[in-house]
């Protein structure tokens, strides 16, 4: 190819001090499916515009690549063009060879052919597990991994660095984990870490004060440092900011809708043997307050009415470590899990964001004939513009005796996720 576009190009372009036409490298070396921007440069200014046009062998136009951007023009006082490779899908024996034919009044430069070459490392696929989130204080990130050869069975001898970037307002209150922070030998800044013979990168990242709750950020991957990545199903998260404080959203008087899907519910008890008249569903009027007084402390005040005024006490609450969240939970942060327990999906809810607090004081005997006054955990989490309550931590109670497990709380059917609406 070299002796074919010297040919070509040099029985019209003689050295005699002419401006001189090249390439800005000799060989570019790409991933499969990305693409390549290659430039053009000139030895001085152009006094007009100038049209570059490049010729190519060895790779197959439109099977093996495409060239965009041809011919390039290089505008009147600039001295660079560029144009694109994309698509490609070359091999170690057919790489692409690029040329440039001699536009009238230039020479060319000592670089006047360039070679496109196929990395010999595989390209890799991401996608971001979750497309949105909300962030408690703190947050646990997982991002994909797959192969364009090997597909999921992916594995690595070696750690791999998914460099990342964060916009929005709050970007500056996001502080990444020294474990995807540290300067990289090819990155320097916030990154994911794909650990050798992994198939999904893990980033952490906490908030600082600064931002209002409620604020979002996006997270990306930095698509002109990952040069061996191209983007999956998912190419981005958005993430709600919330300090790890009540927030004030909370704050206010709730009143209960109803427990999702509660026949499925009473069915599932009924297959047990277990009798529904004795289940906490009766909460017609029952509401729960939240106020902060001066010193920023959240105190939850119940009514007098329904079932889960058994389980309610006045109390203060901060936000705590999550237990008995559902199996397949993932905790998000030191205060959050990604969850959606069984009987909420019945009624079309998604995997979200719990947030898990602990009240000072709680009756953890639910019942309206005993009273054990103590410590308890309960997810309190805004979805939509209402309040969805569900229970986390109580001793055994005089309802669902057959379903009733003393080693484990089962949050699907001991939660009663319930839905309450904004007074």
């Amino acid at each position: 190819m070299a002796a074919a576009a010297a040919a070509v190009t040099i029985s019209s372009c003689q050295k005699d001090d002419k401006p001189t036409v090249e390439f800005e490298k000799s060989l570019y070396t790409a991933y499969a499916k990305r693409s390549v921007d290659v430039k053009v440069i000139l030895s001085e200014p152009a006094t007009e515009n100038v049209s570059v046009m490049i010729n190519s062998s060895g790779a197959n136009a439109g099977t093996d690549f495409e060239l965009t951007g041809v011919p390039v023009t290089i505008k009147a006082g600039e001295t660079s063009g560029t144009f694109s490779v994309k698509n490609l899908n070359l091999t170690q024996a057919s790489p692409l060879n690029l040329g440039i034919e001699c536009p009238s009044g230039y020479d060319l430069g000592t670089k006047f052919v360039t070679i496109v070459a196929p990395d010999p490392e595989e390209t890799l696929v991401y996608s971001f597990e979750l497309t949105k989130a909300d962030v408690l204080g703190s947050y646990v990130a997982k991002i994909k991994v797959t192969g364009v050869t090997s597909g999921d069975k992916l594995s690595l001898n070696d750690d791999v660095i998914i460099p990342l970037k964060i916009t929005g307002e709050a970007a500056p209150y996001v502080v990444f984990d020294p474990a995807t922070k540290a300067t990289d030998k090819t990155y320097s800044g916030p990154h994911a870490v794909l650990k050798a013979g992994k198939s999904a990168a893990i980033f952490k990242f906490s908030l600082k004060d600064g931002f209002k709750d409620g604020d979002k950020v996006e997270v990306t991957v930095d698509m002109d440092a990952a040069v061996r990545f191209i983007p999956g199903d998912n190419e981005s998260a958005e993430y709600t900011l919330y300090s790890v404080k009540v927030p004030d959203a909370i704050l206010g008087t709730w009143t209960f809708s109803k427990v999702f899907a509660v026949d499925e519910l009473i069915g599932w008890f009924e297959m047990e043997g277990d009798n529904p008249s004795l289940l906490p569903l009766n909460n017609e009027g029952f509401t729960l307050t939240f106020t902060k007084d001066e010193s920023g402390v959240v105190t939850v005040t119940p009514n007098d009415k329904g079932d889960f005024a058994s389980f309610f006490r006045e109390a203060t609450m901060i936000p705590t470590n999550p237990i008995n969240y559902s199996s397949e939970g993932k905790p998000m942060g030191e205060n959050a899990v990604s969850e959606c327990t069984m009987f909420m999906a019945y009624d079309g809810y998604k995997v979200h964001t719990n947030a898990y607090y602990l009240l000072s004081a709680a009756n953890r005997a639910f019942s309206k004939d005993n009273e054990a006054i103590g410590e308890a955990v309960v997810v309190f989490t805004i979805v939509d513009g209402d309040l969805t309550v569900e229970f986390r931590d109580y001793d055994k109670p005089p309802f669902g005796i057959k379903w009733w497990k003393d080693e484990k709380f089962d949050p699907d059917m001991f939660g009663f996720a319930s839905l309450f609406t904004k007074q």
